[in-house]
């Protein structure tokens, strides 16, 4: 992927993509250098692990190339990344259950005490944040997807209806079955 140059990078999102829409590679290389982290840390709570996580992020940036001159700047590009990224990891999950694997390996990396008495306290987090993983895993794609928006990505609820291709109110309920649903699964799992 070339680097951007710095005229590109000086560029918004929506100059960005009409210059991708032309096929100015640079300017993609701009938007998934801006993008990409945040991308894969939202594919990466979907998805449960690394290696589909990848697939994923790859996936969407792909289909922002390939959806670049249908490209309208009438909400933010962040919108039109996520909108193609959460129709691809739920039709993903739809055709075949993705994995659930042990705590990821920052998860992991945080869990090394740092002072002795820390251990029991970081291995807890670490059990924590599997269940959450697993229970997480467990729901509907478009529940998983919402909750993962609003609570790992910190989007709004306009943000997540735009990707979402719904409407506010329905990112509404599926928060609210998704954390009814989160709530009744996680105190299963304690007993």
């Amino acid at each position: 992927m070339p680097q951007p140059d710095p005229t590109i990078a000086n560029l918004t999102d929506d100059q960005a993509m009409e210059r991708v829409a032309r096929g100015d590679r640079n300017a993609f290389a701009a938007l998934v250098q801006a993008y990409q982290e945040r991308a894969w840390k939202v594919a990466r709570r979907f998805t449960g692990n690394d290696a589909d996580a990848r697939d994923l992020v790859q996936e969407t940036f792909l289909g922002i190339l390939e959806h670049a001159a249908r490209y309208k700047p009438e909400g933010r590009f962040s919108g039109f990344l996520f909108r193609i990224l959460a129709n691809k990891a739920i039709n993903r999950s739809r055709r075949s259950q993705l994995a659930v694997v042990s705590p990821s390996p920052e998860i992991l990396a945080s869990s090394q005490p740092s002072v002795e008495g820390d251990a029991e306290a970081a291995l807890a987090a670490a059990r924590r944040d599997h269940r959450v993983s697993v229970a997480l895993a467990s729901l509907p794609p478009n529940q998983k997807m919402a909750l993962v928006l609003r609570y790992y990505d910190d989007c709004s609820y306009e943000d997540i209806a735009s990707a979402m291709d719904v409407s506010v109110k329905a990112v509404e309920r599926l928060l609210a079955r998704g954390r009814d649903a989160l709530r009744a699964l996680l105190a299963g799992a304690k007993g």
